[in-house]
Protein backbone atom coordinates (compact mmCIF):
# COMPACT_ATOMS: atom_id res chain seq x y z
CA UNK A 1 0.00 0.00 0.00
CA UNK A 2 1.41 3.42 -0.87
CA UNK A 3 0.15 6.89 0.69
CA UNK A 4 1.44 10.23 0.62
CA UNK A 5 1.30 13.04 -1.99
CA UNK A 6 0.62 12.17 -5.34
CA UNK A 7 1.91 14.35 -7.93
CA UNK A 8 2.88 12.32 -10.11
CA UNK A 9 0.82 8.58 -9.45
CA UNK A 10 3.49 7.15 -7.50
CA UNK A 11 1.24 6.40 -4.99
CA UNK A 12 -1.32 4.64 -7.21
CA UNK A 13 -0.10 1.19 -6.86
CA UNK A 14 -1.19 -1.38 -9.52
CA UNK A 15 -3.42 -4.76 -8.18
CA UNK A 16 -1.07 -7.52 -6.82
CA UNK A 17 1.49 -9.16 -4.61
CA UNK A 18 4.89 -7.38 -4.64
CA UNK A 19 8.11 -9.13 -2.66
CA UNK A 20 9.94 -5.48 -2.45
CA UNK A 21 8.82 -2.06 -2.91
CA UNK A 22 11.22 1.00 -3.00
CA UNK A 23 9.51 4.69 -3.41
CA UNK A 24 11.92 7.48 -5.27
CA UNK A 25 11.12 10.94 -5.86
CA UNK A 26 8.04 11.09 -8.07
CA UNK A 27 8.39 7.06 -9.37
CA UNK A 28 7.53 3.82 -7.10
CA UNK A 29 9.15 0.61 -8.49
CA UNK A 30 8.20 -2.81 -7.07
CA UNK A 31 9.03 -6.71 -7.83
CA UNK A 32 6.08 -8.73 -8.46
CA UNK A 33 6.15 -11.64 -6.00
CA UNK A 34 5.76 -14.71 -7.69
CA UNK A 35 7.94 -13.56 -10.99
CA UNK A 36 10.18 -11.33 -9.99
CA UNK A 37 9.57 -8.77 -12.93
CA UNK A 38 9.99 -5.56 -12.20
CA UNK A 39 6.80 -3.04 -12.33
CA UNK A 40 7.17 1.02 -11.99
CA UNK A 41 4.59 3.96 -11.91
CA UNK A 42 4.37 7.54 -11.44
CA UNK A 43 6.76 10.22 -12.95
CA UNK A 44 8.05 8.75 -16.42
CA UNK A 45 9.74 12.39 -17.14
CA UNK A 46 13.83 10.32 -17.51
CA UNK A 47 11.96 6.97 -18.33
CA UNK A 48 12.19 5.87 -14.80
CA UNK A 49 9.06 4.02 -14.87
CA UNK A 50 10.10 2.22 -17.90
CA UNK A 51 12.07 -0.82 -15.81
CA UNK A 52 14.53 -2.84 -17.86
CA UNK A 53 12.85 -6.77 -18.67
CA UNK A 54 14.12 -9.56 -16.71
CA UNK A 55 13.93 -11.36 -12.90
CA UNK A 56 15.11 -9.52 -10.01
CA UNK A 57 14.64 -9.93 -6.38
CA UNK A 58 15.45 -6.22 -5.45
CA UNK A 59 14.91 -2.85 -6.84
CA UNK A 60 15.89 0.49 -5.41
CA UNK A 61 13.98 3.54 -7.35
CA UNK A 62 16.34 7.38 -6.54
CA UNK A 63 15.35 10.11 -7.87
CA UNK A 64 15.08 9.84 -11.92
CA UNK A 65 16.41 6.70 -12.05
CA UNK A 66 16.30 3.13 -10.34
CA UNK A 67 17.98 0.27 -10.29
CA UNK A 68 17.69 -3.48 -9.86
CA UNK A 69 19.40 -6.84 -8.62
CA UNK A 70 19.19 -9.99 -10.39
CA UNK A 71 19.03 -13.86 -8.59
CA UNK A 72 22.88 -13.66 -10.05
CA UNK A 73 23.57 -10.58 -8.67
CA UNK A 74 24.35 -8.66 -11.10
CA UNK A 75 22.94 -4.94 -11.49
CA UNK A 76 20.42 -3.08 -13.71
CA UNK A 77 19.92 0.30 -14.05
CA UNK A 78 17.20 2.79 -16.05
CA UNK A 79 16.83 6.20 -16.46
CA UNK A 80 18.38 9.50 -15.26
CA UNK A 81 21.68 9.13 -15.69
CA UNK A 82 22.91 12.45 -15.67
CA UNK A 83 25.78 12.01 -13.33
CA UNK A 84 25.98 8.18 -14.23
CA UNK A 85 24.03 7.14 -11.14
CA UNK A 86 22.63 4.52 -14.06
CA UNK A 87 25.49 3.37 -14.77
CA UNK A 88 26.87 0.56 -12.47
CA UNK A 89 30.62 -0.61 -12.24
CA UNK A 90 30.58 -4.60 -13.35
CA UNK A 91 30.48 -5.57 -10.04
CA UNK A 92 28.88 -8.36 -7.92
CA UNK A 93 25.92 -6.52 -6.12
CA UNK A 94 24.26 -8.36 -3.11
CA UNK A 95 21.87 -5.22 -2.81
CA UNK A 96 21.52 -1.23 -4.02
CA UNK A 97 20.25 1.75 -2.69
CA UNK A 98 19.56 4.58 -5.53
CA UNK A 99 19.66 8.32 -4.04
CA UNK A 100 18.90 11.26 -5.97
CA UNK A 101 21.87 11.87 -8.52
CA UNK A 102 24.07 8.37 -6.82
CA UNK A 103 24.01 4.99 -6.62
CA UNK A 104 25.52 2.44 -4.17
CA UNK A 105 25.42 -1.07 -3.75
CA UNK A 106 26.87 -3.95 -1.02
CA UNK A 107 29.57 -5.83 -3.18
CA UNK A 108 30.40 -9.07 -1.91
CA UNK A 109 33.01 -8.33 0.57
CA UNK A 110 30.63 -6.48 2.54
CA UNK A 111 32.03 -2.83 1.20
CA UNK A 112 29.70 -0.59 -0.30
CA UNK A 113 30.74 0.74 -3.94
CA UNK A 114 28.78 4.09 -5.34
CA UNK A 115 28.52 5.64 -8.45
CA UNK A 116 26.94 9.17 -9.96
CA UNK A 117 27.48 12.19 -8.57
CA UNK A 118 29.83 13.20 -5.70
CA UNK A 119 29.16 17.16 -4.99
CA UNK A 120 28.71 16.68 -1.50
CA UNK A 121 31.27 13.03 -1.46
CA UNK A 122 27.67 11.03 -1.22
CA UNK A 123 29.61 8.39 -3.70
CA UNK A 124 32.74 8.02 -1.62
CA UNK A 125 31.89 5.74 1.42
CA UNK A 126 34.14 5.49 4.40
CA UNK A 127 36.50 3.17 3.98
CA UNK A 128 35.87 0.24 6.99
Amino acid sequence: QCWGRNRAGQTDEPIGTFRDVSAGAKHTCGVRARSGVLQCWGSNESGEAEPVVGTFCQVSAGGGHACAVTPSRSIRCWGSDTYDEATPPPLTILDVSAGRDHTCGRVESGNIQCWGRNHFGQSRPPTP
